[in-house]
């Protein structure tokens, strides 16, 4: 599960990059140029789009698991009287 979280933010990291800031801008005293931080609203929108796709992709692949067998009613008489003598 860590590996997955790790294989996550590298390639997200560098998604989000390319939506914000495309042209490397490098900050002033600090702070972005007022275009960098105008594309923020817009790089969470195509994440959240982009999030939200793999979770449906990952909800079509969830199914029930297969029933559990009822155990034979034969059997669940002898493993409730294995305490006593045996009757054959």
């Amino acid at each position: 599960m860590l590996s997955g979280f790790g294989l996550s933010a590298l390639i997200f990291n560098n998604i989000a990059f390319v939506l914000v800031n495309p042209n490397n801008e490098t900050p002033v005293n600090g702070v972005y140029p007022e275009n960098v931080n105008e594309k923020v609203p817009y790089m969470i929108r195509v994440l959240a789009a982009i999030y939200f796709g793999m979770a449906m992709v990952a909800v079509i692949f969830v199914f029930a698991g297969p029933k559990p067998e009822e155990p034979n009613k034969c059997d669940a008489f002898e493993q409730k009287n294995t305490d006593g003598p045996q009757l054959r």
